[in-house]
């Protein structure tokens, strides 16, 4: 942010005594492209999902530490959840009543019940960013910064699945609509992995680009978009 009382920006190493600017979610009208709605939120927000019941709108705060909770409904902020160390990436199930938000900064995923907001926790390793679920929610699947690799956990049974090493700082995850494959790019490789889940095997690792960072799987054409942190942006078919 910037403007009056705006003059300390956030910091990828930070705490909430570093006391930096909190900042703000914007709300776009689709027909007009106007920002109907402004929300408050924490400082240096990160990562945004809407519950698919449409009740609920999670951000997590990197340098706040905490989860925002904000009701559409209400329109305000109802909730703020303490998650630690560089809260992250931000999944929810399908029937709208559990999120799991990674706390990057340590080696758990927070487990939030959306009907109560008890929280309970998944250990699945050091450094979790980004978090995917499989469409029927039985499977988790995180990467792993740090180590490069891709964790999986079996909500069903409640304990780990398979991990796999994919590349130097995994970063962000995708996963195809039918479940079957997932997409992960390697910031540091500037490589894009698809692997398998059934097995979690690499099934190809392309260069892409230096530094890439985003990913998505288009359902419609079913293509992987990836975003380079240069500015491009570069889409595969998937065959």
């Amino acid at each position: 942010m910037y403007g009056r009382g705006y003059n300390r920006e956030g910091h990828d190493t930070c705490s909430p005594a570093s006391h930096y600017d909190t900042s703000f979610l914007y709300r776009i009208n689709l027909n007009s492209y106007d920002i109907d709605s402004i929300y408050p939120v924490g400082s240096v927000p990160k990562v945004v999902e809407v519950t698919p019941d449409n009740k609920y709108v999670l951000v997590s705060n990197w340098c706040s530490y905490d989860l925002k909770i904000i009701s559409i409904e209400d329109q305000k902020t109802i909730k703020t959840i303490k998650i630690g160390r560089y809260p992250r990436g931000i999944a929810i199930s399908n029937d709208s009543r559990t999120a799991y938000v990674a706390e990057m900064g340590r080696s758990r995923i927070h487990v939030i019940n959306l009907e109560d907001f008890s929280v309970s926790y998944i250990p699945i390793g050091f450094n979790p960013r980004a978090i995917v679920l499989s469409p029927d929610n039985s499977m988790m699947y995180v990467t792993m910064n740090l180590s490069g690799k891709v964790a999986s956990w079996n909500l069903l049974e409640n304990k780990a699945g398979k991990s796999v090493a994919t590349g130097k700082a995994a970063r962000s995850i995708a996963i195809s609509s039918d479940g079957t494959a997932l997409f992960v790019v390697n910031f540091s490789s500037g490589t894009v992995s698809k692997l398998r889940t059934r097995d979690m095997k690499i099934l190809q690792n392309i260069k892409v680009c230096n530094e890439p960072i985003g990913i998505t799987f288009d359902t419609q054409t079913q293509r992987t978009w990836v975003a380079c942190y240069g500015g491009s942006i570069k889409v595969f078919d998937n065959k």
